[in-house]
């Protein structure tokens, strides 16, 4: 029974300190050491490299994160300046979607009996609500 190596098969038989693939000349025990070295030291390089690249996803995520943080702060300052329930309510969803890229966006408040849900101000799929 032959053991197959990278497409070659090798008897049994054949001595661990040397290997004879195909018409080359046999491969030595010190050669075969610095294969399993270079294979182990490439394989480290390739996790490092997934590694880096899976830190570099996650460092873009962060700036995008706080990114939003900021903008999120910003809205924050904005709607602070609302007259009325009614404006910033509007205004809340107004700026969820411009500056937050929400594509759908409401509010509602619950009756003072809390029974019932309430609709404010809303964007859905077919635009504007109002209460």
């Amino acid at each position: 029974m032959f053991t197959p190596v990278f497409g070659m098969e090798i008897p049994p038989s054949a001595s661990s300190r040397s290997i004879t693939c195909c018409a080359c000349d046999p491969i030595s025990e010190s050669d075969c050491e610095i294969i399993r070295l270079y294979a182990s030291a490439v394989g480290h390089l390739c996790s490092l490299l997934r590694a880096d690249a899976k830190l570099q996803a996650s460092r873009a995520a962060e700036e995008t994160f706080a990114a939003r943080l900021t903008i999120l702060s910003e809205a924050t300052t904005e709607l602070s300046k609302a007259e009325d329930i009614d404006a910033l309510c509007r205004r809340t969803v107004e700026l969820g979607r411009e500056r937050l890229g929400f594509d759908r966006l409401s509010i509602w408040f619950l009756s003072k009996d809390r029974t019932t849900m309430l609709g404010s101000f809303g964007v859905d799929t077919e635009g504007p609500h109002y209460r």
